[in-house]
């Protein structure tokens, strides 16, 4: 039963990339990851200070505010490699 998707970005050496879970509670799994991998959620867009603003400001309705969510490494990703340049 599909109810909504869970988004995570990754970066490997400079390329950026998501993976998507089809999920019945994406802000759950979402939390549930995001303080396993020590990620966070992702922020609003720019102008809104919460997620529940820029919904509201878009009108989606309250039944599906959680039929999406992500997370994001808040460092990015770094690697630091064992040979020399």
């Amino acid at each position: 039963m599909w109810s909504g998707y869970l988004w995570f970005e990754w970066f490997i050496l400079g390329v950026s990339f998501q993976v998507t879970f089809d999920c019945l509670d994406p802000d759950g799994l979402a939390k549930f990851w995001a303080q396993v991998l020590h990620y966070k959620e992702q922020d609003p867009p720019a102008g809104f200070v919460t997620w529940e603003e820029f919904l509201r400001a878009h009108k989606i309705p309250e039944s599906e505010w959680n039929s999406a969510s992500a997370i994001v490494d808040p460092e990015g990703f770094t690697c630091v490699l064992p040979e020399g340049k």
